[in-house]
């Protein structure tokens, strides 16, 4: 994969757990505890999953890419 099709790539998985939190703030205003709970949990799964197995292998690929990598 070249460098410009994983930022592609990399830049949706992130719009994806932008999108996820912003699910789970909205659902913060309107579920109970319980339900809230329950949703926690899928977004944390969610969002761990496209960690590491997406972008950590987008990183893999092309270190560079990792913005939180150190320099």
């Amino acid at each position: 994969m070249r460098i410009d099709e994983a930022k592609e790539v990399r830049d949706l998985c992130l719009q994806a757990i932008e999108g996820l939190t912003k699910a789970l703030d909205k659902a913060l205003v309107v579920s109970d505890a319980e339900t809230l709970e329950r949703l926690r949990k899928g977004v944390g799964i969610s969002i761990g999953t496209i960690d590491t197995r997406l972008l950590a292998v987008l990183y893999e690929l092309h270190p560079e890419l990792d913005h939180l990598r150190e320099k």
